[in-house]
């Protein structure tokens, strides 16, 4: 024992205590390691990530509602989709907020792209007011530029701002893992360390064990060796015995001493045996403490891990429920300053984590000094009381404040005085407050404002409150009538009645009514009440008042008693009707009663022909007639419809009807509206006839072009109705160099409509004619307009030209805005202003111009075709023939409500140039002032290429003197031509410019001009002359006209 306690007792606790100390820093170490790698993970790469990942979301959620906005026909959808914008737009802002906290890279660049978001917000509000306002032509444009550009920006920040925080992220994951093999590893390392630990205690616990036994073993050899040594003894005493018989007695004393040495060895043995099992009792019973111990040491690491385990997850735990606290949860210590809070406070106030560390109590209410005031007040309350509540401002990060109640308790944790409470965010609660406070005033001022009586008394009797109407009844006011009792204020007849209905409204438990007549006080007014007493009752059931309402019913009585003039009257109403009047039974079909007109005009007489039924008269199926009397009775009525009536001699007649469920008592009956429409079918059938006729003259009307391998083209031609206000003209201009084109969409559909597209023929046509710009031929065609179209009435138009001499489309919009291209410079939809024709009669319209190349497209549509056209975006615009197959079915679904027109143009081939371009001379055939436009761009480009300038002073001579070839000056059209030939001349640059037009003495103007050159824009005898001669005779270095004045001369050096 001794040795035991000795030698292994120290060795087993120090290993145990090694062990322990071991566990205990690897599992506090792994705990640290797990949680700051979760701390880090959530508030730091992901966040921003996911911040990123949201904003950019939402950005192209925002660009898709832009875009229905602009697209959007209704306000109500316009208005949607802004509220679907600004709850995009707050949750943007929200994440940029996220980002300025936790964006690992540099916040230069988050406010960048903060900086470019609140710059869309303008354009955005600019394209919202333009689709507000109807101009959704002015919206898609800014949309297609300005907005787009600053999206692309936003895009292109927020791309780079991803770009970092996914770099980060990698990292962070990257340096997570390393940290979770490292945590690994020295788990590993410790559970080594401990396995080593444990080995240890076990061998030297052995080895003490065989120590023992090696202790037991010399002791039993000694015991064995003294047994042989006293058996040898005896052997010998026995041979001397044996040797010695005949010595016995004087042995008898040795024997006798031989005896008590036997005892003796008895004793020992017995001592021996003893000692032996002591010892094998120990042995097994250290063996069992050692067994035991190690057993209580694994058990006590595993409640270890356990006990770890559970701490682990009783934090998370607590974090969490800490975290979800629908308030801000806080824990100052006793110098305010924080020790602990919850997320939700950060959330509410804007503030970050390393913000809030370092703010103090008091620092919430900087700014307000009431509320600093009570917040200090209320501090040294709570450490003086235990408990205070306050309600105060909280500031936020961005400045604003949020009203508060905030409750605290001091606690003691340790030997430390703290702080702790929780505060929840009371705007809602004070909202609702105000609303509450509003509600009753509102209910208040109902009851005051019926016109009928109501009061409310107790059981027995006693009033406790009125509205103004029942104090006139009394003559005195509410604060004098509550409290009182009707005996205080009428006579007792009366009362006692009050009482009574009072009485049985009590004992009916349910509401009851009355009559009785009544006098106000307040100007003795006589009235007829009709009383409704409802018995109020607790949640309990139990019996707590009467709530009565009474309203003047005098008038009522007074219409009752006037019913039965009423009944006189019906009756004359109905005989007197101009139009057939039947009253049936809706059950049966059953005629009961009929005035004189239907008597006359369906020669019936309900009394002598009963019984008369809608089966008899009506010319259709018993099943059609049935299931008209079953809508009448599940509607209440039918509208106008027409039929065939069958007159009692067997003709039928064309007839309007009307049906009517009355109900009156337990019964119904349907009354029966008959008029004769035969005068009116047959002129309908006449303008049918004529809408026919003005649909054919329509169609005729549209023109169709001569074919020309160059181009396909391809109409469209649907109206909604028989007449369409749709129109479409197309004509080949100048040699078939230049494909002019206009399409129409006039309001309505009637023949007044097609009147209007017949005199818009007539214009377009004569529009054609005239050798104008497109642009001013739209402004004639819209002064024109406005002389055949009334004040209601108006036009859109598209005007086009497909020039194939200079390679060029143009085109001018006036009231439809879309045309649909496929070239390559514009894929879509391209959308332009311009005002409707037959508005304003000066209107101005621009040109649009775009080059042309082989295979190009463009589409021009009416409205019918483009309100739909713009709702879809699988619109084969490239594929010439899948968009006339898209368009033709668009023409005809269901969808279309309108007159569906279309020119679609495809350019198969442009003339090749020729390759001597540079050769002189050059020579342009003027055919007129629009002529002159078109090629004012060829002209220029000569010019440039011998001066080597863009513009200059040569091109503003020759277009003067083109402009006086033309007569063009005021921008109308005349049929001159004119032919302008360059040409080089060694270094001279000669110009002759020749016109259709008569000539004049021009030599001789030139002769005068040059003789005063002093008075050369002055004019004098020549006031009338203009501007061109003088500009033209300024600039050349020579200037002469033929002999007849028709043709011109400038000569410049070059």
């Amino acid at each position: 024992m001794k040795f035991f306690h000795g030698r292994i007792m120290p060795y087993l606790i120090a290993g145990l205590f090694i062990l322990m100390l071991g566990v205990g820093w690897l599992g506090h170490q792994a705990v640290n390691r797990v949680a700051d790698i979760t701390e880090t993970l959530y508030e730091q790469p992901l966040a921003s990530w996911t911040a990123v990942l949201r904003i950019d979301a939402n950005l192209h959620s925002m660009q898709r509602s832009m875009k229905d906005i602009v697209l959007s026909a209704s306000e109500l959808d316009i208005i949607q989709q802004i509220i679907l914008v600004d709850n995009a737009e707050a949750r943007i802002l929200e994440d940029f907020k996220i980002l300025r906290v936790h964006f690992p890279g540099n916040s230069v660049l988050v406010d960048e792209a903060l900086q470019r978001f609140q710059a869309w917000r303008k354009i955005r509000e600019q394209v919202i007011q333009l689709s507000l306002d109807g101009r959704r032509a002015e919206a898609a444009l800014t949309t297609q530029t300005q907005e787009q550009q600053q999206v692309r920006e936003i895009e292109d920040r927020i791309d780079v701002l991803l770009e970092i925080a996914r770099k980060n992220s990698r990292d962070f994951l990257s340096a997570s893992q390393k940290l979770r093999d490292n945590l690994r590893w020295l788990m590993l390392l410790g559970l080594g360390v401990a396995l080593v630990l444990a080995v240890w205690i076990a061998r030297r616990a052995l080895r003490l064990e065989q120590e023992l036994l090696g202790l037991n073993r010399n002791l039993e050899n000694r015991v064995a060796e003294r047994t042989r040594e006293i058996v040898a003894a005896n052997e010998q005493l026995t041979l001397k015995n044996e040797a010695v018989s005949a010595m016995n007695e004087e042995l008898t004393a040795q024997n006798e001493e031989i005896q008590a040495m036997n005892d003796e060895i008895d004793c020992l043995n017995h001592n021996l045996a003893t000692a032996n099992d002591t010892l094998e009792r120990r042995i097994a019973e250290r063996t069992a403490d050692l067994t035991a111990a190690n057993e209580e040491l694994a058990a006590q690491y595993s409640e270890l891990v356990e006990t770890q385990a559970r701490l682990e997850q009783e934090r998370r735990m607590t974090d969490a429920v800490f975290d979800i606290v629908p308030g801000a949860l806080y824990l100052y210590d006793d110098q305010g300053n924080p020790v602990r809070w919850n997320r939700q406070i950060g959330k509410m106030t804007g503030f970050s984590e390393e913000e809030l560390s370092r703010m103090k109590l008091l620092d919430w209410f900087e700014g307000d000094p009431e509320s600093y005031q009570r917040a200090a007040a209320e501090m040294v309350k709570v450490f003086r009381d235990g408990s205070a509540t306050l309600e105060a401002n909280l500031r936020t990060r961005a400045g604003g404040r949020i009203p508060f109640r905030l409750s605290a308790v001091s606690l003691m944790i340790g030997e430390k005085l703290y702080f702790a409470g929780i505060g929840m965010d009371i705007t809602e609660q004070r909202w609702m407050t105000r609303e509450l406070e509003e509600k009753e005033v509102r209910l208040r001022t109902l009851v005051d404002t019926i016109p009928d009586l109501i009061w409310l008394k107790d059981a027995d009797g006693v009033y406790l409150s009125c509205n103004p109407m029942f104090e006139r009844f009394f003559g005195a006011r509410e604060a004098e009538i509550a409290g009182k009792t009707d005996y205080d204020f009428v006579n007792k007849e009366l009362a006692d009645s009050f009482r009574e209905h009072d009485r049985k409204a009590m004992l009916a438990g349910t509401p009851s009514i009355n009559e009785e007549w009544i006098n106000f006080a307040d100007g003795g007014q006589r009235v007829l009440l009709e009383t409704i007493k409802t018995p109020m009752k607790d949640s309990s059931g139990n019996l707590i008042g009467i709530l009565g309402i009474s309203r003047d019913i005098t008038d009522r009585k007074k219409m009752e008693e006037a019913l039965a003039d009423n009944e006189a009257r019906y009756r004359a109403v109905l005989e007197q009707a101009p139009e057939p009047v039947a009253i049936c039974d809706p059950d049966t079909g059953e005629i009961m009663e009929a005035n004189v007109r239907f008597s006359e005009r369906f020669g019936y007489v309900v009394q002598q022909d009963r019984p008369l039924t809608l089966y008899q008269i009506t010319a259709d199926s018993p099943e059609n007639v049935k299931g008209f009397l079953d809508k009448v009775k599940q509607d209440g009525f039918l509208p106008m419809q027409r039929r065939l009536v069958r007159h009692k001699n067997g003709s039928l007649v064309q007839v309007e009807r009307s049906s009517m469920l009355v109900k009156y008592r337990d019964r119904q009956l349907m009354t029966l509206t008959i008029r004769d429409i035969s005068d009116e079918v047959r002129r309908e059938k006449e303008i049918q006839r004529d809408a026919q006729l003005a649909t054919r003259v329509q169609k005729a009307l549209l023109t169709k072009i001569q074919p020309k391998p160059c181009l396909d083209v391809h109409t469209i031609y649907k109206p909604f109705s028989y007449v369409g206000g749709d129109l479409y003209f197309m004509d080949w201009r100048y040699h078939g160099q230049v494909l002019r084109g206009f399409i129409a969409d006039a309001t309505g559909h009637g023949l007044g409509t097609a009147l209007n597209t017949a005199s818009m023929h007539v214009l377009l046509r004569e529009v054609n004619e005239l050798d104008l710009p497109l642009s001013e031929q739209m402004r004639w065609l819209n002064r024109r307009v406005g002389q055949y179209f009334d004040e209601g009435t108006f036009t859109g138009a598209v005007a086009f030209e497909i020039d194939f001499q200079i390679r060029q489309l143009r085109w001018v919009c006036a009231g439809i805005p879309e045309i649909w291209l496929s070239t390559r410079q514009h894929r879509g939809i391209l959308a332009k202003p311009g005002m409707f024709l037959g508005v304003r009669p000066m209107e101005t319209f621009d040109m649009n111009v775009l080059p042309l190349a082989d295979g190009d497209a463009c589409y021009f549509l009416t409205d019918g075709l483009a309100e739909l056209l713009i709702q879809r975006q699988d619109a084969p615009v490239d594929d010439y023939p899948a968009m006339i197959q898209f368009l033709e079915a668009m023409a005809t679904e269901g969808s279309c409500r309108d007159d569906a027109t279309a020119v679609c143009i495809r350019i198969r081939s442009l003339p090749v140039k020729a390759e001597c371009n540079d050769a002189w001379p050059k020579l342009l055939h003027l055919n007129g002032y629009g002529d002159y436009q078109r090629l004012k761009g060829e002209i220029a480009s000569i010019l440039a290429e011998v001066t080597g300038l863009p513009h200059s002073l040569q091109e503003v001579a020759v277009n003067e003197a083109i402009a006086n070839a033309l007569e063009c000056r005021d921008a109308v059209s005349r049929q001159n031509w004119a032919k302008v030939r360059f040409n080089r001349i060694g270094s001279r640059l000669v110009v002759r410019v020749k016109t259709s037009r008569m000539g004049f003495a021009g030599n001789a103007l030139l002769k005068r001009l040059r003789a005063k050159p002093e008075e050369l824009f002055s004019f004098g005898a020549d006031e009338g002359m203009g501007r061109g001669i003088p500009i033209m005779l300024s600039t050349t270095c020579r200037m002469l006209y033929n002999e007849d004045g028709t043709e011109v001369l400038l000569v410049w050096r070059i």
